[in-house]
């Protein structure tokens, strides 16, 4: 195995997403980089997995942690210094994993140009697991915002491809199962040629939506919503005359960016909304292809680029300490120097006391059907907050347009917050079951990751990064590590954008070529 470094600036502890662009960042303004994991994989928490090696995730996920410190990590270490053990924190909860009564049916499938029956579990299982991207944490890019701005700025969008999250639905859970989704128009083009609304919604629609730009520009010459700033958004609504159906559309789907929001908080919500559509095409989101996993392996490579040094599969055992510092890591039975440690919530100090835990709550279901059938396949985003306001959860649903799934098969995403148990009482309203009907699960799986921790106060040269966490897009994993990043180092550019001869590449497309919108 390599030996590692001597002594880096920054060693970073796990290749979740944040830590992922802190290390591309630290990389890029010319500090070294020594990155660790202790998996084979890329992402921690972030990460997206086809269908054999997410048991093998599983499997480590569900294993005693060993907290054996070996005697001789002693000797490496220099006078006044000690070691403080860490621990592999655990981040995941609730697993729960199934194939269901769905996947022992019978399906016709093509091998080598022989037509064979198989259940849709052999098939899954022994032909086209490769074909699954399973994230763990599905989320959508805003095609004005911070991330998709970082990805341009630092270039690292050359190293992925994007399609556009191309059909936002509402769900009525009053309404008759063949009713219950309605189609909501994103563009002018699109509210024109809805055939849902009457020309006077139409009309209110867009006379609302030209409202939100002149208050996104200048809300203080507007006076009408002041009044209803704290108040629910839907309260707001109704007295510009948005009720009904085009109320559920606003609130719950171009308002997606924050749910259950009060009048300020969805107003900013529809207005980066719109604001996003059209950069890209009709849609203001886009996805990944291969998963949304795919983004931290691009900061890695990006930080890899500019020198940083990747070691995955390493045992990663303690910090050495003197001064109330970190001075550096034990990693492989090696010592290695630092001056500034950035390190993933998985990654925990044996001495500190952890204490108010949040997690978010995850369930993922292959299917064969999609929720609202079309003649073409879509990538689909639903808000069903109105089913349950506390648990707030949303509904991702991907496939084969995307690489997340075999031809004919879907992904059925939940995401929630508050309880498990509320994630899975939204669950039975969309998905078939005794409650109703909808697409029969063939494999389900649940499981809770954890979202942040306060615990004892670390040294000042130790930074842990924040989990994953509930909102749709990924604005608060750049905020933080900006902020991150400018406290460490105020006098270095945070991930500014590549000169033309520093590029790895000559020949890279243009960010829009990258993103594709069909």
């Amino acid at each position: 195995m390599e030996k590692l470094p001597e002594s880096v600036d920054v060693i970073v502890l796990g290749t979740g997403l944040l830590e992922s662009v802190i290390a591309a960042a630290c990389s890029r303004s010319g500090l070294s980089v020594l990155h660790l994991d202790r998996t084979e994989f890329y992402g921690g928490d972030w990460s997206s997995f086809n269908l054999r090696s997410i048991n093998e995730w599983l499997t480590v996920n569900s294993e005693e942690k060993s907290d054996v410190l070996e005697p001789e990590y002693e000797k490496l270490l220099s006078d006044g210094e000690t070691l403080v053990q860490i621990v592999e924190r655990n981040t995941i909860a609730n697993i729960q994993t199934s194939w269901n009564d769905a996947s022992e049916e019978t399906t016709e499938v093509k091998v080598k140009d022989e037509t064979m029956q198989m259940t849709h579990k052999e098939f899954l299982q022994e032909k086209e697991w490769r074909k699954f991207s399973i994230d763990m944490v599905p989320k959508v890019l805003l095609a004005r915002g911070p991330m998709v701005q970082t990805l341009c700025d630092s270039e690292v969008a050359k190293y992925a491809e994007f399609k556009c999250v191309d059909r936002f639905l509402c769900f009525d859970q009053n309404a008759p199962k063949t009713e219950a989704y309605s189609r909501v128009p994103c563009s002018k083009g699109d509210i024109f040629v809805d055939d849902k609304l009457n020309m006077i919604d139409k009309r209110r629609l867009m006379k609302f939506l030209t409202y939100c730009l002149q208050w996104n520009t200048n809300a203080d010459s507007l006076n009408d919503w002041q009044n209803y700033q704290d108040k629910s958004f839907s309260e707001f609504l109704n007295t510009m005359g948005i009720t009904g159906t085009l109320q559920q559309y606003v609130a719950d789907a171009i308002g997606i960016l924050h749910p259950n929001a009060n009048t300020k908080e969805g107003l900013t919500a529809v207005c980066k909304f719109i604001d996003s559509v059209g950069r890209f095409g009709t849609s203001p989101f886009l996805t990944p292809l291969y998963g949304c996993g795919e983004l931290s392996q691009c900061f890695c490579r990006l930080c890899a680029v500019f020198g940083g040094l990747y070691c995955l599969g390493r045992r990663i055992e303690a910090l050495i300490y003197k001064d109330d510092k970190c001075v550096g890591v034990i990693a492989d039975g090696q010592a290695v120097r630092c001056t500034q440690v950035i390190m993933s919530p998985k990654y925990s100090p044996k001495s500190s006391n952890d204490s108010e835990k949040s997690y978010i709550h995850r369930s993922v279901h292959i299917t064969k059907e999609s929720v609202f059938e079309e003649n073409k396949e879509h990538v689909s985003l639903v808000n069903l907050s109105s089913i349950e306001s506390e648990a707030c959860v949303r509904y991702f649903e991907n496939g084969f347009e995307v690489c997340a799934a075999p031809k004919g098969y879907y992904l059925s995403n939940f995401t929630g917050k508050g309880s498990m148990e509320k994630l899975k009482e939204v669950e039975k309203k969309i998905l078939a079951s005794e409650e109703g009907e909808g697409p029969k699960p063939l494999w389900s799986l649940y499981f809770s990751i954890l979202t942040s921790v306060n615990h004892d106060k670390l040294p000042e040269n130790v930074t842990e990064v924040s989990g994953p966490d509930h909102s749709l897009d990924f604005a608060t994993v750049i905020s933080e590590a900006q902020r991150i990043f400018s406290s460490l180092w105020p006098e270095r550019d945070f991930l500014p954008r590549s000169l033309k001869q520093e590029d790895e590449e000559s020949d890279v497309p243009p960010i829009g070529e990258e993103m594709q919108s069909e």
